[in-house]
């Protein structure tokens, strides 16, 4: 039953990881990590803290390049 109410609620989309390699994925990586953290609404969360200048490859390689692990 809950299996069944989560499945209404979302759309899945499959897709494979992004890749991180040319300056256009990057940045299309660190779009989708920019427009994920402003939609956050975590109580003690810094706007701006998913990408930094100083680790900018390190929010692609724990999930692996995937948007559902990210």
């Amino acid at each position: 039953m809950r299996g069944s109410q989560l499945a209404g609620r979302f759309k899945i989309v499959r897709n494979q990881p992004l890749r991180y390699g040319s300056p256009a994925d990057k940045q299309i990586w660190h779009d989708l990590v920019r427009s994920m953290d402003s939609a956050l609404r975590l109580r003690h969360h810094r706007p701006g803290t998913l990408v930094t200048h100083a680790l900018p490859a390190r929010p692609h390689r724990r999930p692996r390049g995937s948007p559902t692990r990210l």
